[in-house]
């Protein structure tokens, strides 16, 4: 039988996209942070995700992982940045992440 608009996809096409999930919050108070922007590059430094995080704190990514090893920078007005380092071929599915930003003085 024919499957009508659907094209399944293969193994290895799954194995590739990577779920990130995390929570941004203040390193002093522990109170969470919005108005962020979380952005992922690849090895050549070229933004290939960004996202902002709910009013919670809370962000999730999808990578479509076809590099090794990409970097995860966190930034807010007024705070230091953060800095990520995401191998995928040691990530656990999801990954949680816990970002804490130091204010600026």
């Amino acid at each position: 039988s024919k499957h009508l608009g659907v094209s399944p996809l293969s193994k290895t096409s799954l194995k590739i996209i990577k779920m990130l999930y995390g929570k941004i919050f203040d390193s002093n108070t522990g109170i969470p942070l919005d108005l962020a922007k979380v952005t992922v590059f690849n090895s050549k430094n070229e933004a290939v995700l960004e996202t902002f995080p709910s009013h919670d704190g809370t962000f999730s990514l999808n990578i479509n992982c076809k590099e090794d090893t990409y970097k995860m920078i966190t930034f807010k007005e007024g705070y230091y940045f953060s800095y990520t380092l995401l191998d995928s071929t040691t990530m656990t599915l999801p990954l949680a992440l816990e970002v804490s930003l130091r204010k600026r003085k």
